[in-house]
């Protein structure tokens, strides 16, 4: 059996100057939603995890390193509309 996903990221930022494409996940959430990884292998919050193994699957980016992934609130009211999430720590 073939599975087929098609998804659409909201943010993917890349910088490709060396020969690795650095690459981050952004997704935009307008509610209350928390990135949290710690129940992942029951199957729950698995929207950025699928994200990442996608791109690591695809042939998008040549040499593909993950920077970080991470929420950002786009409601007006919220005073805080930067990023949360995960960045890693192994920048080489």
């Amino acid at each position: 059996m073939l599975f087929f996903f098609i998804v659409k990221i909201d943010k993917l930022v890349y910088d490709d100057s060396s020969s690795y494409t650095y690459y981050a996940v952004i997704d935009y959430k307008t509610g209350h939603d928390v990135l949290n990884l710690d129940n992942i292998e029951y199957g729950f919050n698995l929207q950025l995890p699928v994200y990442l193994y996608l791109i690591s699957k695809s042939n998008i980016f040549e040499n593909p390193k993950l920077v970080g992934l991470y929420l950002q609130k786009i409601r007006l009211d919220d005073k805080a509309l930067g990023l949360k999430g995960y960045t890693v720590n192994d920048i080489d």
